[in-house]
């Protein structure tokens, strides 16, 4: 049984207008997302890209409950959440209406300096490790393959955090910024046919 405060009663109209909000918030996010391209802030682009991408997929879900009129609160980040991540679940989504090619970028990590005399293994999201040699400054990523983007780009590209095990501040991602750009446009085109 659904708790009572756990959906909302919409009508079609209402979820539409939803709707393109939405995809306007997106174009919007994906317009900054270029702009900061331009400035050398590739890895707020890719955070600014992320939330489009779940901004996206948001619109996508509500769709999806249009002749029910019945909208779970989870979608709008409310309270009570499902078992998933609801950022997760709206991330998928959106990268499911998307052109696989969105959802792929050269990602790595920039130190500003690894004074460790053994090599280190970061974390990048959940499923990426990076391996970073001893005494390492600089760029460090695996041009061996790309990688698949996760929700927990998102947030890292914005935010400092703490890595206990390697005792050190995290590190700042570095985007490979022609790929985004193409991963934008293709996004951009995609957008036009929810217009």
């Amino acid at each position: 049984m659904t708790p009572k405060n756990a959906e909302l009663e919409l009508i079609e109209k209402e979820i539409m207008d939803i709707c393109d909000r939405c995809y306007e918030n997106v174009r919007c996010l994906l317009k900054s997302a270029k702009l900061l391209l331009g400035q050398d802030s590739q890895q707020y682009a890719l955070g600014l890209y992320m939330y489009a991408v779940e901004e996206f997929g948001k619109a996508q879900l509500l769709k999806v409950h249009t002749l029910s009129h019945i909208i779970p609160n989870w979608i709008f980040g409310r309270k009570p959440f499902i078992p998933t991540s609801p950022h997760d679940t709206k991330l998928a989504e959106g990268f499911k209406y998307l052109p696989e090619e969105c959802q792929i970028l050269c990602v790595g990590l920039r130190f500003v300096n690894n004074n460790n005399e053994k090599t280190q293994t970061y974390s990048l999201g959940r499923k990426l490790k990076v391996s970073v040699p001893a005494f390492t400054t600089g760029f460090v990523s695996d041009v061996s393959r790309e990688s698949i983007l996760e929700f927990d780009f998102k947030t890292a590209c914005f935010y400092i955090d703490w890595d206990n095990e390697n005792r050190c501040p995290t590190f700042q991602i570095q985007v490979d910024t022609k790929r985004l750009v193409k991963n934008i446009r293709l996004f951009e085109k995609v957008l036009e046919n929810f217009v």
